[in-house]
């Protein structure tokens, strides 16, 4: 008899004597038994550890197989709808009793492609021939520039040259392929990115008539040159500072007040944790963000409107901003994409003609945006992206598209760019480890060894923020090349309060697009939440909150959204890239702090954990307050107080004036002026 692994997971959803989710039906599958199998006596389940030979990752594969095939349901929980459980549908049990479906696994097993290219010698005989074409490029990056296959995927690893290998392409095309320039048309996903790539092509190729967009302005272009056709008069896009002031309007119209809505909205937990404003920008932020979900995934008004039944006053506030928007002839970013689809499929004719396509983070695309390329069919397509990047799942992008690029693309060539140019070994290595799940090829790295990486337990999430408040003033570098990374806004708000009272200036990144292009100054540390610092790199990234509480993160900031969503987008993994792209911002440094237990997705806890211990924090603190007087006086750090006075007063811990006056070199202008400072600095400490 044929083995169907497809046939132990139908039963254990059917047999489960709780509601299952597709995280916890994985390690049911696979034997994983803890604290919570047990309490809930799954661990008696016939079909515990079942299929002990596969990870949770084929499982939840063949999970989401059944799920696109109509044998199980994703629904969710009645009055907590953004928890999604399994269950099966008529399809389902039938194929439980009679087993006939054929599913396989093999991404999981062999790697998402069937053949990444390696440079052969032929390769490197060709290079060879195009002499100065090709200089300043490694051999893989000559490969990916110089290839003439018709549809490319090149897998670009963190700090690999990417951009370098775009532009270059570009020019190598005009110049070596007689392309012509007005008939390539490249696209990014942010206007920096436009603009860096714009810079670089004029550098490169002087005069050029490449069209350099991103998704947003292309169709923005295509659509008022069709203006007339598409909406019958002028009309007008929707910035975010409108959107701010319809919702604003909209809320006063149905008679609610701010207090209101938001308590409506948020748990109280969430309103105590932030200011009225930023919540108020979130509500906002979540709204457009349901409109975006229903135009990618294609879901009418009656679904949309059944799924919040929940939340009458979200249905009422997004009907009146619909009909705003039709009557004041508005367009948003993703009615962009909607509208030059309706244009290109009313009107093939009106398509521009383009003979190459060059698209960068091809991992973050969403449906809408495939279906533009689709259209526009250029003969050449060039993709750059990295699968273990993908983190924009939760708002519509669809890492299937980087994956499954062979399927959509007959004669397919996959390349890669595997060396990290940014990263010492140490650091390269880590992130290899960490994202090992993906069965990608391993990056490398031709630079140094340079520090460990290193790992610092701390006893709260306050003494953490307190180490990195300590850590950073004793650097010696430009505050500029520090990043502070999290996983959550709340993180960044705590670590950014801790920094006040230290007096370190820093800039907050924030995903909003419109504030990417601002750079923090010499004096400034970037904090950031990690969704928002993609693309960007540091000398030295503190990766704060590195705990099994936050990675993965459980929580969701996004909850009516979430309770929306019909389609299955793997979390978990993408809380593992979510950490990747963390630690691959760092060049140099990278020191990963925590409290609690450390993130399962480090796999096995590192030998060497650093615990700080009071004294520690002690000494740590006296030595940066030290510095910031020394600086304030203009004076060596040594004549505030030498480190023999430091070392005494760590290890006698005065609490008193009379007792600070024992210690070795503490007269009375020294006590006069540090002394109630350096006690409660001590008190705080003990």
């Amino acid at each position: 008899m044929e083995f169907k692994p497809h046939i132990f997971i139908l039963g254990a959803i059917k047999d489960s004597p709780v509601n299952i989710g597709r995280q916890l039906l994985a390690q049911v599958i696979v034997g994983e038994g803890d604290e919570r199998t047990a309490k809930l006596r799954l661990n008696r389940m016939v079909q515990f550890g079942s299929l002990p030979l596969y990870d949770k990752k084929d499982v939840l594969e063949l999970t989401d197989q059944m799920i696109s095939k109509g044998l199980i349901e994703l629904s969710g929980l009645p009055g907590n709808t953004y928890i999604k459980v399994l269950s099966l549908t008529p399809k389902g049990l039938a194929e439980l009793k009679n087993p006939s479906a054929a599913l396989q696994l093999g991404k999981s097993y062999d790697g998402p492609y069937k053949n990444i290219e390696k440079v052969t010698d032929e390769d490197r005989s060709l290079f060879e021939k195009l002499g100065d074409s090709l200089h300043g490029l490694s051999d893989e990056q000559k490969k990916a520039v110089s290839c003439q296959a018709q549809s490319i995927l090149c897998i670009a690893g963190a700090g690999s040259g990417k951009t370098k290998v775009l532009t270059r392409r570009i020019s190598f095309l005009s110049k070596y392929r007689s392309a012509d320039s007005g008939e390539i048309l490249a696209i990014t996903f942010t206007r920096k990115a436009r603009e860096e790539m714009v810079h670089r092509l004029d550098s490169l190729l002087p005069g050029h008539r490449v069209r350099i967009e991103t998704f947003n302005s292309f169709c923005e272009k295509l659509l008022q040159n069709h203006e007339l056709k598409n909406y019958g008069k002028k009309s007008t896009v929707l910035d975010y500072g409108t959107k701010v002031r319809m919702v604003m309007a909209i809320v006063k119209e149905l008679g609610m007040n701010l207090d209101a809505l938001l308590d409506l909205y948020y748990t109280d937990r969430k309103i105590l944790s932030n200011d009225k404003k930023t919540l108020f920008l979130g509500f906002v932020n979540d709204i457009f963000s349901l409109l975006d979900y229903q135009s990618n995934s294609a879901i009418d008004e009656t679904q949309l409107y059944s799924s919040l039944s929940d939340f009458p006053y979200i249905i009422e506030i997004i009907k009146k901003i619909k009909e705003m928007k039709k009557a004041g002839q508005m367009r948003d970013f993703t009615d962009q994409l909607v509208h030059a689809i309706e244009l290109l499929k009313s009107d093939p004719e009106s398509a521009p003609r383009f003979t190459h396509m060059l698209v960068d983070e091809y991992q973050d695309i969403n449906s809408l945006q495939f279906a533009l390329i689709q259209l526009l069919s250029p003969n050449n397509l060039f993709a750059v992206g990295d699968p273990r990047q993908s983190i924009y799942g939760w708002r519509g992008a669809r890492i299937d598209y980087v994956l499954d690029f062979e399927t959509h693309y007959k004669d397919a060539k996959v390349l890669q760019l595997s060396t990290n140019y940014r990263s010492t070994k140490n650091i390269v290595s880590l992130c290899n480890t960490v994202i090992k799940p993906m069965k990608l090829p391993d990056n490398v790295t031709m630079n140094a060894d340079g520090e460990s990486v290193s790992f610092v337990s701390q006893d709260s999430e306050d003494a953490e923020a307190l180490f990195i408040c300590q850590s950073i003033m004793s650097l010696d570098i430009p505050r500029k090349e520090i990043f502070v990374l999290a996983r959550t806004n709340k993180q960044i708000e705590n670590i950014s309060k801790h920094m006040d009272s230290h007096q370190i200036k820093y800039l907050k990144r924030t995903t909003d697009e419109t504030k990417q292009n601002i750079a923090p100054t010499d004096e400034q540390v970037t904090l950031s939440a990690i969704h928002a610092i993609k693309g960007l790199e540091a000398d030295y990234v503190y990766v704060i909150g590195a705990s099994a509480k936050n990675h993965p993160c459980h929580a969701t900031e996004h909850p009516v959204l979430e309770s929306v969503k019909t389609e299955v987008y793997d979390k978990n993994s993408e809380e593992l890239r979510l950490l990747y792209v963390a630690l691959s911002r760092a060049r140099k440094r990278l020191i990963v702090s925590y409290s609690g237990s450390l993130s399962p997705f480090f796999g096995e806890k590192p030998k060497q954990v650093y615990k700080v211990k009071k004294s520690d924090m002690l000494h740590e603190e006296l030595r940066a307050f030290r510095l910031d007087e020394s600086e304030k006086a203009g004076v060596p750090a040594y004549q505030v107080f030498s480190d023999r006075t430091l070392e005494e007063l760590c290890e006698s811990k005065p609490t008193s004036l009379p007792e600070l006056s024992e210690i070795s070199g503490f007269g009375p202008f020294k006590l006069r002026k540090w002394g109630n400072k350096i006690i409660k600095i001590i008190l705080s400490n003990t």
